[in-house]
């Protein structure tokens, strides 16, 4: 009975985190198109705001990523055994701790933020924009000790509402004060815009964090009563709790790292690579293409992903003397990262064209790079749940290592590929070298796992996504001469969409019958 409600409670809590996801996605989409499609924005605005946004995250990668999934481990691992009193320990001291390195990393942040716009990026409009992202590193330290305490308690229905609250506020608050200061400006200025955009992740963040604490009031009575209740166990030194952190932590946060140097990479070589055979403008809106519109709907499907990690840690945590029941979860995961990932690799195959046409009608390039790089949708999503399961078994360091690896082979194909005028140059080349690389990660993390990943949950996405691309041709041809080219599209893959998910339930219970 504790073995289904456990089960149960695994899946309720990616369901949670996948609509939130979805919500999250929905209003990032319009929070991408309004820009992408904002007349003075464009793709040169693009460039400038993932380039300042990628020091940010090598910034926060330092300070903090890896903090959650630290946190959630221990206070996760605390709770199973019924040390509630030690799980809000951990969480008391992580709070301190992380709130002053926060305040350092932000205060870095800004001190030089000239230097790094101008000598690392090479994108000197980007200097206003990682100084309004400043305040952010302060903010998500604290956001990653709450997300990491409320996760290790497998309450992530907190976590889904308040990165919903994030996003929404970032849309709303990023497009008032971009036509604000059109208006007031009477200038579209490309800088000043991406620094609004920016400026409205911080103010976004800040509500993110009293969202968190909300939640955290509301929930104290609980947490009270809980240590109240909690069995006798030896306390935690701080000394202790810092070390675990640290064993955790550090290695994420340095994978973290090296991904984060190996998106920095393509912003330096995609425009120090063309600038002299293209020019510096033409070289930065390259640029932007790819970061802007295809990281944005490479990033979909990967961030769905991230939510069904997000449930399997704790749940591994807690399960960790149990393998039957650690293994169960992780095909789960496996399945469940499949049935949504494949069928997007497949869609944004067939139709990057109509996708590109459909979502940013004011800039159309980018179709040939979409096709390129959902490729990499599935090495990623291979990678970020054998990366979690390694982390949680013990094996902190072999996707550092892997990562390392594939960051060395990414420099050494980007310098081959992207200075050319060459189909395979530019962006594109950056692109290859990147699923090059991925694939290498791949390959080693999935040699070091110990977990028998059983074939079907990839056969019946795979078939099903077969389906879908039929029947939304099918249904596309159809239709195309009776409507709007956009509309027939949209239709056609809604339907086939429906038929996906009720040919995958079919495969699943023509499975469970063969078993029987």
């Amino acid at each position: 009975m504790k073995e289904v409600i456990q089960k149960s409670k695994f899946k309720k809590n990616i369901l949670i985190l996948l609509i939130s996801q979805i919500i999250i996605k929905v209003f990032g989409l319009i929070y991408r198109l309004y820009l992408t499609n904002r007349s003075g924005f464009g793709d040169e605005g693009n460039a400038i705001l993932n380039g300042s946004f990628q020091i940010y995250t090598l910034a926060f990668s330092i300070v903090s990523i890896g903090i959650p999934e630290a946190i959630t481990k221990l206070v996760a691992e605390r709770t199973s055994i019924g040390d509630n009193r030690g799980a809000y320990r951990i969480f008391k001291c992580s709070l301190f701790i992380f709130s002053i390195v926060g305040i350092i990393g932000s205060v870095l942040l800004i001190v030089f933020a000239n230097n790094i716009s101008n000598n690392y990026l090479h994108i000197y409009e980007a200097e206003i924009s990682i100084i309004v992202l400043s305040p952010s590193i302060f903010i998500q330290s604290l956001i990653a000790v709450f997300k990491g305490y409320f996760n290790g308690r497998e309450k992530l229905k907190y976590m889904g509402k308040a990165q919903s609250y994030e996003q929404l506020i970032k849309t709303i608050v990023s497009i008032c004060l971009i036509e604000i200061s059109i208006y007031y400006l009477k200038d579209e200025n490309t800088e000043i815009m991406v620094a609004c955009a920016n400026l409205s992740t911080s103010i976004a963040s800040f509500f993110e964090l009293l969202s968190f604490i909300k939640a955290f009031l509301k929930d104290l009575p609980s947490i009270k009563s809980e240590i109240q209740s909690s069995r006798i166990v030896k306390v935690i030194r701080i000394v202790n709790i810092v070390k675990e952190i640290a064993k955790v932590s550090i290695p994420i946060s340095a994978t973290a790292m090296i991904l984060s140097v190996s998106k920095n990479l393509d912003s330096r070589m995609i425009i120090n690579g063309l600038s002299n055979l293209v020019g510096y403008e033409k070289a930065k809106i390259q640029y932007g293409i790819l970061s802007g519109k295809v990281d944005g709907l490479i990033n979909l499907p990967l961030s769905f992903n991230m939510a069904i990690i997000t449930a399997l840690l704790p749940s591994i945590a807690s399960n960790k003397t149990n393998e039957k029941k650690r293994n169960e979860r992780i095909n789960e995961a496996f399945e469940i990262g499949m049935i949504i990932t494949i069928p997007i690799i497949f869609v944004y195959i067939m139709y990057s064209k109509q996708i590109i046409k459909l979502l940013f009608p004011n800039a159309l390039e980018g179709e040939i790079l979409l096709k390129i790089n959902s490729i990499l949708i599935l090495f990623i999503t291979i990678e970020q749940i054998t990366n979690t399961i390694l982390h949680s078994i013990g094996k902190n360091y072999i996707p550092i290592i892997a990562i390392f690896f594939g960051v060395i082979i990414k420099f050494v194909f980007n310098k081959a590929l992207i200075a050319n005028t060459n189909w395979w140059g530019g962006a594109i080349g950056a692109s290859i070298s990147s699923i090059i690389s991925h694939s290498i990660i791949c390959i080693i993390v999935l040699c070091n796992m110990k977990v028998k990943i059983k074939l079907e949950k990839f056969i019946r996405p795979i078939i099903s996504s077969i389906g879908l691309l039929v029947v939304s041709k099918t249904c596309y041809e159809i239709l195309i001469d009776k409507m709007n080219k956009n509309l027939s599209f949209v239709l056609a893959l809604l339907l086939a969409i429906l038929v996906y998910f009720i040919i995958i339930i079919m495969l699943g219970k023509v499975s469970k019958y063969k078993k029987n």
